[in-house]
């Protein structure tokens, strides 16, 4: 049997990961508690389901074992420790069945409560891509893709049903979002440029499964990666009127859910792959290889952070308590939620991942292949 999609291919470590961390890590899950403080981990990792934080936990290069200081009682979050690209990151997940702003909030409020020198962050999971972006078919997003919010001078997210309607019709968004910290907007113009003459390391960590579908070809079948506009919302979209029409009011190449609680409330950047198109066939039939590529993704990005600059960041906690001394924010009051994120759901993901590549290269190959939108 191959490799499954988070089963690594080795990569020579950089001198620049050697320089993150020193010293002997405890890997696996006989590892009991971290040799690490909380105090030393400074990459919070934000999933929104336990399948993307399956392909999260696949992503760690070492595994450290429980927090060395358990979380308090009112910290709710299970988190996994380990280490990714020579840096110390903290994963945590949407508990299940809760999906949103506000539930993102509270998770990482809580992790950064927990982990106090929190620097900078990740949101990773899985969203709805926007087929011909810009009405042009070398602008194309397809399954298995990943969306990296960005956008020059703002937050490259968007929360397009939060504002006002004009009387002139016209639809006026009231909620500002903050820019993803310098650390990871540096390591990001930087991850960009590499990509202009080298190509993308993605399928250095993930085995990308043989699925046909109809569609032109690309010269390259690797995930491409797109920066853009990901907007946010309170519902799923399945209508492709509704995720037009989103695209023509605000440059949107993405949609999710999550992000508008953690943008203002937990200094990171935004990343999805793509599982569907928000369109009336949407299904989770791709949500475990979009999830394994977001992941990858979010790896490779860390490997362009330099460690003197994510230094040199303010601590998360820091940011929160100014946001939460000043003015409030519209999504993160009357946080009271029941969370409870099973770990052992999660393990059960990176067990079941190569099943499920398995049953999506049975899948009659080339008779019932999913369509994409015309």
């Amino acid at each position: 049997m191959g490799k499954g999609p988070l089963d690594f291919i080795d990569v020579e470590e950089s001198e620049n990961d050697k320089k993150k961390i020193k010293g002997d890590i405890v890997s696996g899950p006989e590892a009991g508690r971290s040799p690490y403080s909380n105090e030393e981990y400074t990459v919070g990792w934000v999933s929104t389901h336990s399948i993307d934080m399956a392909a999260a936990k696949g992503m760690l290069d070492e595994e450290h074992g429980d927090p060395q200081t358990p979380p308090q009682e009112a910290d709710h979050n299970t988190y996994l420790l380990g280490c990714m690209r020579g840096f110390r990151v903290v994963i945590a997940c949407l508990p299940k069945d809760e999906l949103g702003a506000i539930s993102a909030a509270a998770v990482a409020r809580d992790m950064l409560f927990t982990f106090p020198n929190i620097r900078v962050g990740l949101t990773v999971g899985v969203g709805a891509g926007i087929p011909h972006y810009d009405d042009n078919e070398t602008c194309d997003i397809r399954l298995g893709d990943v969306v990296i919010g960005s956008d020059r001078g703002s937050s490259g997210v968007i929360v397009y049903d939060f504002g006002k309607w004009l009387p002139d019709g016209s639809f006026k968004n009231m909620y500002a979002l903050d820019r993803p910290p310098r650390p990871l907007r540096a390591a990001l113009a930087r991850k960009e440029a590499e990509h202009q003459t080298r190509e993308s390391k993605i399928c250095e960590y993930v085995d990308n499964p043989a699925q046909q579908i109809h569609r032109q070809d690309r010269l390259d079948t690797s995930p491409e990666i797109h920066y853009g506009i990901v907007a946010t919302g309170s519902a799923v979209v399945k209508h492709a009127p509704t995720r037009e029409q989103i695209k023509q009011r605000h440059g949107a190449i993405c949609l999710e859910m999550e992000a508008a609680g953690l943008i203002n409330n937990f200094p990171c950047i935004v990343i999805r792959g793509i599982s569907n198109y928000a369109d009336s066939q949407k299904n989770d039939q791709w949500h475990v290889y979009a999830a394994s590529t977001a992941a990858a993704c979010a790896k490779e990005l860390l490997g362009f952070v330099q460690l003197t600059t994510l230094e040199a960041e303010r601590k998360g906690k820091d940011v929160l308590q100014i946001l939460n001394n000043g003015m409030s924010r519209p999504l993160i009051s009357s946080l009271y939620l029941s969370r409870d994120t099973n770990i052992a759901k999660v393990s059960h993901e990176v067990s079941q991942i190569s099943t499920h590549f398995t049953h999506i290269k049975q899948l009659k190959k080339g008779t019932e292949m999913l369509k994409r939108p015309g």
